[in-house]
Formats: C-alpha cells, sequence, structure tokens
C-alpha cells in the first residue's frame, strides 16, 4: 500500500464515483480501477460496492476512509511544518462553522488574515453544528466553531462567548417586553427540529418546551424560521443576533423571558490528532482576536465573552 492508492481511495469515497475520481485526479478511468484492485488485494478485503447510485465504502471501507483522511491530514501537515519552519505562516487553513455562525465571522476573518497573513489560503466550510463536529473528528478541517463542549481523545474545545436567546414575534404582536415560559405555549412555536443544536438546548434549558409544547412547524434554518414569523404563523425562539437586523428593519419584535435568562455558549474547537501547524496555530490566534472585537464593538448583537 502506498500513500498514491490511499488518495485514490479518498476520491472515490468522497465524489462516489470511479468516473469522478478519475476526472478529479486526472488519471485514466481503468488505471484507477486496478490501483483499487490492488489495495483490495493488499488488505484481502473488499473495500467498494458498486450500486445504482454509485461507489459506496463496505464496512472495512469505511474504517479504512476515516484512517485514510487521518494519515493523508498528516502527511500534509508534516510538508508544511518543515517548508514553514523559520517562514511566515502560509499554508491552508481549514476551518469549520455552523451557518449563523459564518454569515457573521468569515468576511472579517478573511480580511484580518489577507493583511496579516497574505500566504495563508484559508478555505471555510459551514453546516450545521453536528456535521461541523464530525468534520472535525474526521480530521477534514482544522478548527472549527461548535456549541458544544467537547472533550474527547480526538477533540478539545474552549468557551469562546455566550449569545442572548430571545423570544421571536411579528411586529404585529402586542407582547409586553418580556414573556413567561408558559406564555409561550398561547401561539403556535417554530423551532429547529431535534437535530438542531439550539433545539437540545431549549429542551434542557426550558423543560415545559420538553414536556408540555409540540412546534406546530419545524425546520432547522433560522432564515426560514424568521420568515414564517414575519409572516404570522407563530412565534420563535431565536439568538438575538440572528434576528437583529429584522428587528432594525421593523418586520420583527422580540421579547425576553421574565422567570429566565437564555444564553448559548459558542465554543472553539480543534482536533487533538490533526498536527498543528504555524499557520493553523496563528489563524486560531486570529480567530478569537476577531470574534472577540466582533463582540465588544457591539456588531455581534445579544453576544458576551466569558
Amino acid at each position: 500500500m502506498d500513500l498514491k492508492k490511499l488518495k485514490y481511495f479518498k476520491a472515490i469515497i468522497q465524489t462516489g464515483s470511479f468516473t469522478k475520481a478519475a476526472r478529479q485526479l486526472n488519471v485514466a478511468q481503468s488505471a484507477l480501477s486496478l490501483h483499487m484492485k490492488r489495495l483490495e488485494e493488499t488488505f484481502g478485503k473488499e473495500l467498494l460496492v458498486r450500486s445504482s447510485k454509485g461507489v459506496m465504502p463496505t464496512e472495512a471501507g469505511a474504517l479504512l476512509y476515516e484512517r485514510a483522511n487521518r494519515i493523508l491530514s498528516d502527511i500534509e501537515k508534516a510538508w508544511q511544518d518543515v517548508r514553514d519552519f523559520g517562514e511566515k505562516p502560509n499554508g491552508t487553513v481549514r476551518i469549520g462553522l455552523p451557518g449563523t455562525i459564518s454569515s457573521v465571522l468569515s468576511e472579517p476573518l478573511i480580511a484580518a488574515c489577507r493583511e496579516t497573513y497574505p500566504d495563508i489560503r484559508l478555505v471555510i466550510a459551514d453546516a450545521m453544528s453536528g456535521f461541523v463536529k464530525d468534520w472535525l473528528a474526521e480530521g477534514q478541517v482544522d478548527l472549527a466553531v461548535l456549541y458544544l463542549d467537547i472533550q474527547t481523545d480526538v477533540i478539545s474545545s474552549s468557551l469562546m462567548l455566550e449569545e442572548e436567546i430571545v423570544a421571536v414575534h411579528p411586529c404585529s404582536s402586542k407582547r409586553a417586553g418580556t414573556i413567561s415560559s408558559e406564555e409561550l405555549a398561547v401561539d403556535p412555536l417554530i423551532l429547529p427540529s431535534r437535530s438542531h443544536g439550539l433545539r437540545v438546548m431549549l429542551e434542557g434549558e426550558l423543560p415545559v418546551i420538553g414536556d408540555r409544547i409540540v412546534p406546530t412547524i419545524e425546520v432547522d434554518s433560522f432564515n426560514t424560521i424568521k420568515k414564517l414569523v414575519e409572516k404570522g404563523y407563530g412565534c420563535s425562539l431565536l439568538p438575538l443576533y440572528a434576528v437583529h437586523q429584522e428587528v432594525k428593519d421593523n418586520r420583527l419584535t422580540v421579547t425576553r423571558l421574565k422567570d429566565r435568562q437564555l444564553w448559548r455558549r459558542l465554543y472553539l474547537a480543534r482536533g487533538k490528532t490533526t498536527p498543528s501547524t504555524l499557520a493553523s496555530k496563528e489563524v486560531m490566534a486570529l480567530l478569537v482576536e476577531q470574534i472577540t472585537a466582533l463582540v465588544e464593538a457591539g456588531h455581534w448583537a445579544g453576544a458576551r465573552l466569558p
């Protein structure tokens, strides 16, 4: 087995197709098939299964894919470390962000990185927090911002800030400045599904939601939730920063809970199994700096530093 075969194997799994992988790698499909046949012979295991849906890994193939990601990432970082030794930070740093955080943080982070470290290439990927966590565990990203405090053999995290959660209503609502948890049951409630971190947090913090309230509508997109609330389908509970502009434009209104304040915690996480490069260390410091600046300047509405 050699690194070339692992790279080919990884490309096939990621694209789900020999044809697409061959095109991406710029190699003949027949050569790619031969390399995979020899890789399976090396392990004495079937690694790939072709179906009408494309190419899928077997159980053994999924295990190899996980390990291959780490091996190839370690090799890449080793090359970067040696090249960077005694030089200015350079290379690629991959960051995973929840979509809502990406909308606030990506642009100022990219701008600051270009100005301070022009030789560093940032790759920012966004998705729901659970997917971002998986990317970090698999070594697909170097750093991540999560709504989870994770301390495992492969991930460590540190508290970055807290976001205030508020009740969100259409502008036509005659609600007072505060609302009790029980009063949330009066209007139809629009919340993310239970696969979303905010929903999990709310059900833990507000038992009335977990025990007695069934949301009228469940949707994982904050933008869709805001549109539904604005059009009068119900109310919701969202981070203040996520509705700051709509409140400013008199499209939505917010109330705070009178019986408790709700704060969602945000963590900066890194993979323990992914070697740190000079570039990733500098980007991590820059990320902390930008988050702090956004909060202190009031550009991250409803956020506070711990």
